[in-house]
């Protein structure tokens, strides 16, 4: 299964739900990455959280 950009998903085992940012692919392992935005801000001063996951770590919602 491969993801899009702006894709909703929900990273496994953390029971995180975001929006995927970015996709690459890693230099030195060839694996693809997609970064995913939390929908939660992580602290008071609105920082949202960004994630690095494989495409294992991640499912559609």
């Amino acid at each position: 299964m491969s993801f899009a950009l702006c894709e909703r998903v929900r990273i496994r085992g953390k029971n995180i739900t975001g929006e995927i940012i970015d996709v690459y692919r890693g230099e030195n392992d060839g694996v693809t990455y997609y970064t995913v935005e939390s929908d939660e801000p992580e602290d008071a001063q609105g920082e949202w959280p960004l994630y690095d996951c494989t495409e294992e770590q991640i499912e559609k919602i």
